[in-house]
C-alpha cells in the first residue's frame, strides 16, 4: 500500500460505507420476500418469494474487513447458493442430493408425481423428488432470479454523496498524507523534500 494512504482517517467515507451497505442488506432482503415469476422447463410457473425456509433472508448480513491498516471493505455475506440463485448454473452443475433433501424438508410445500398428483411426504418421496431435481437440474440447469443484481441496480441511488464524504476524509488528513509522501512543511506552505 501506498506510505501516503496509511494515516489518512476515514470516518466520514466509513459511515457512508456502512449506510449504504445496511441500505444494501434491507433492500436485498427486500427483493427475497418479493413475489417472481419463474417458468420451469416442466411447464409449471410459479409466482413466489424466493425465500421457502426463510435461511436465505437470515443469511445476507453486511460484513466488514479492515485491509492493511486504513483501507476497509464493506460486503454482503450469505448463504453459498445466493449466488447460484442470482446467476443460474449450467447444465450439469447440481447439488448434492443430500442438499436436496435438507431443502425439500425446510420448504413448506406439496410434493407431487410427474403427473401433477400430490403426494405423502415420507422419506422415499423427498428422495425420489430430490433425485428427479438433481436430474432435471443436471439436463436443463438452473435459470437466473436477479434478485441481488436488482438490490445492487437500486442502491445505486444512493451513491451520490460518496464523493463529499471522501473529499471530507481526503481534506481532515490532508496535512498527515502529503508528509507521509514525502513533502514537509515550511512557512506555511508544503515542500517537496529532495533525496539526497
Amino acid at each position: 500500500m501506498a506510505q501516503g494512504l496509511t494515516d489518512i482517517k476515514l470516518k466520514n467515507t466509513e459511515a457512508f460505507l456502512k449506510a449504504y451497505m445496511k441500505r444494501l442488506e434491507t433492500l436485498t432482503k427486500i427483493e427475497i420476500g418479493r413475489n417472481r415469476t419463474r417458468t420451469y422447463p416442466s411447464g409449471r410457473t410459479y409466482n413466489s418469494p424466493l425465500e421457502s425456509s426463510g435461511s436465505l433472508r437470515e443469511s445476507i448480513k453486511v460484513q466488514k474487513t479492515n485491509i492493511e491498516n486504513a483501507l476497509l471493505a464493506y460486503g454482503l455475506k450469505g448463504n453459498d447458493y445466493a449466488l447460484d440463485i442470482n446467476k443460474g448454473t449450467p447444465k450439469s452443475r447440481t447439488p448434492s442430493r443430500a442438499k436436496l433433501i435438507s431443502w425439500i424438508k425446510a420448504k413448506p410445500v406439496n410434493l407431487t408425481d410427474k403427473k401433477g398428483k400430490r403426494i405423502k411426504r415420507t422419506e422415499q418421496s423427498i428422495t425420489g423428488v430430490a433425485g428427479r431435481m438433481q436430474k432435471s437440474q443436471k439436463i436443463h440447469g438452473i435459470a437466473p432470479v436477479p434478485f441481488l443484481t436488482q438490490a445492487v441496480q437500486d442502491s445505486m441511488k444512493h451513491l451520490d454523496g460518496m464523493g463529499v464524504a471522501i473529499v471530507h476524509d481526503i481534506a481532515d488528513s490532508v496535512e498527515q498524507f502529503l508528509t507521509n509522501i514525502g513533502y514537509r512543511e515550511v512557512n506555511g506552505k508544503f515542500e517537496l523534500i529532495k533525496k539526497k
